[in-house]
């Protein structure tokens, strides 16, 4: 995922498992900071080397560098704090099911000011992110920082034995957040 006019293009790199199922049409939707206005570009690589590309302009701006509105300490109250939810496909007969990973982070990226200090809040964001389900990988995230604050997944994957989802998050400082789903349709 890219967003060409963003300070670090690369949005994210995503790598997925056997786990996110094989044919018919997947999905993965997230938050993104926009500096300016901008193309976004989503590049998939197929198993045969193929490329393809989807492009949507954005009409946003100032996202990367937008002054923080919190105080900077209490926005780290909680950090890492993990909630994983799976949604049942509204027909049973449907293979492919969804999840979604919330994340508590301020991901700040090093442009942003803090408004008590005027000082620039060091860099510290999310960077890697594994989701399996029931053991078996369902994809590997490689984010930078345009990531927004408390970053949000919404994804597919294929219909599992008992469809838990477990999660792996590590940060920019290497402090690891884990979080799962105990059972089908729960948090």
């Amino acid at each position: 995922i890219f967003i060409d006019n963003n300070p670090d293009p690369k949005v994210a790199k995503l790598n997925f498992g056997p786990a996110a199922g094989a044919g018919g049409e997947r999905s993965f939707a997230t938050r993104v900071r926009v500096d300016n206005f901008s193309h976004a570009r989503a590049v998939l690589e197929l198993d045969d080397g193929s490329l393809h590309m989807a492009t949507k302009f954005l009409a946003a701006a100032g996202g990367c560098a937008a002054m923080q509105a919190k105080d900077p300490e209490a926005d780290m109250t909680g950090l890492g704090k993990t909630i994983v939810r799976t949604f049942e496909p509204a027909l049973s007969s449907n293979p492919i099911w969804s999840g979604q990973v919330m994340i508590k982070h301020p991901n700040n990226n090093g442009m942003q000011l803090d408004i008590n200090t005027a000082k620039f809040i060091p860099a510290r964001y999310v960077k890697e992110v594994t989701v399996k389900r029931d053991g078996e990988l369902v994809f590997t995230l490689d984010s930078t920082f345009s990531i927004s604050t408390n970053p949000n997944f919404r994804f597919t994957f294929a219909k599992g034995e008992t469809n838990a989802l477990e999660v792996t998050a590590v940060d920019t400082d290497g402090a690891s957040f884990d979080g799962t789903t105990t059972r089908q349709g729960g948090s």
